[in-house]
């Protein structure tokens, strides 16, 4: 799973406080307004760091963290947005 910064957090924090984003209904949804002064190519920015990220090999041992963690989302019982990343044996990013 990827880390969140605290420059990103501030980033997160600064857009939430700015739009008067309360209760997680409005935090799970896609964001796509922007504040005054804020770049409009830097929503898809918040949007990405908002994402779980599961960064995994192509090995079948890796298979069982994909498992735990896909799990571990659905048993949450709420959206969290996510997507899987699968890196062959020799270092190369594998289209999933």
């Amino acid at each position: 799973m990827s880390e969140v910064t605290r420059e990103q957090a501030d980033k997160l924090e600064n857009y939430v406080l700015a739009l008067g984003i309360r209760g997680y209904k409005k935090w799970s949804e896609k964001w796509v307004r922007v504040y005054r002064g804020m770049e409009a190519e830097k929503i898809q920015e918040l949007n990405e760091i908002r994402e779980i990220l599961l960064l995994r090999m192509e090995v079948p041992c890796c298979g069982g963290l994909e498992y735990a963690a896909t799990k571990a989302i659905r048993q949450s019982g709420k959206f969290l947005p996510w997507h899987i990343v699968t890196i062959s044996i020799d270092g190369k990013k594998i289209n999933n």
